[in-house]
């Protein structure tokens, strides 16, 4: 009589779905630290709803310290650190609130690697609560390297807090068909801030013609 020992499974890729060793991926890229993010950081993960069990988890650390232990080798030093380098100049410019232009090819890099972020982002939680982006939207992702038809990006600029009432400065849309910009919000957005800093100018009107002499 033989007695089996049963092995643990094989973890897959998330993206490729190949078996073997999986590495760490660093989910915030390198260049964040040269647009000013290399600092003490807190970490928030919460996990809530009526079918699942409350969770909740705090900790502070650097940025490059949150890692998701779920892609290959092959995935993480190649396309996805591609994707990484793309933005090495452009990345730290935006987090530095400099002013750029977004061409359709930066657009496009932009997106990829927003929703890779993402991707990875649901990552850094326990298994059991990988719940919000099914599996077939990583291989999806692995295969076209770009959003896919059901995802629609959104790039905007604010001030910081307490820098001109932090009025949003520029809104953009990502979509697949040519990423264009989607005029219709773009004048609705700028109607609002229009209409805002005209009260605004009108509150102070008033204000400054009801002062006592």
């Amino acid at each position: 009589m033989t007695s089996s020992v049963s092995q643990p499974a094989a973890r897959l890729c998330v993206f490729c779905r190949r078996q073997g060793k999986l590495t760490n991926e660093h989910v915030l890229p390198h260049w964040l630290s040269e647009g000013g993010g290399s600092g003490q950081m807190a970490y928030i993960r919460e996990r809530g709803g009526p079918d699942h069990q409350p969770w909740y988890h705090s900790r502070t650390g650097k940025p490059r310290d949150l890692q998701a232990k779920s892609p290959c080798a092959v995935c993480n030093n190649g396309w996805m650190n591609d994707m990484d380098n793309e933005l090495i100049v452009l990345g730290p410019q935006l987090v530095k609130g400099k002013a750029v232009r977004l061409t359709k090819t930066r657009q496009a890099s932009l997106a990829a690697w927003a929703v890779k972020l993402i991707l990875m982002l649901q990552q850094v939680y326990p298994r059991d609560s990988r719940f919000v982006i099914p599996e077939t939207d990583y291989s999806q992702f692995y295969a076209d390297r770009q959003p896919s038809q059901l995802m629609r990006l959104w790039a905007g600029s604010m001030e910081p807090p307490g820098q001109h009432g932090g009025a949003i400065r520029a809104f953009a849309e990502h979509r697949h068909d040519e990423m264009h910009y989607d005029t219709g919000l773009l004048t609705e957005q700028w109607a609002v801030q229009a209409t805002a800093s005209k009260s605004s100018r009108a509150c102070r009107k008033k204000i400054s013609h009801t002062q006592p002499a």
